[in-house]
């Protein structure tokens, strides 16, 4: 395959050496071009965002259920037990805290 990419270079370009376009046809692996190079950091700022994003939705989370903790007078969980949690789980602690808190109300 090599050698027919060749001839057909040699065909079209008649001045430049067999050398200069085995040079032309060498692969230069992936993650050392510019475009890749590029494509990765799109990837990993991308990746920040959506992690900055999440963490922030957690944290509001983890906020309202130490408020409503304090406020009922219960124990308040560790941030780092919250942390672990997904939103769901997080979601649902709040929604149980915050029946907690209606019924007391009344």
């Amino acid at each position: 395959m090599t050698e027919l990419l060749e001839y057909a270079i040699l065909q079209r370009f008649k001045t430049i050496t067999l050398e200069e376009i085995r040079k032309m046809i060498e692969l230069t692996p992936l993650e050392e071009t510019v475009a890749v190079k590029q494509l990765i950091d799109q990837g990993l700022q991308k990746g920040i965002e959506k992690g900055m994003e999440k963490g922030m939705e957690k944290g509001q989370f983890i906020g309202q259920i130490q408020l409503i903790q304090r406020l009922l007078k219960r124990p308040q969980t560790p941030n780092e037990s919250l942390a672990i949690l997904d939103v769901e789980e997080l979601k649902t602690m709040l929604t149980n805290l915050e029946a907690d808190l209606g019924r007391l109300e009344l």
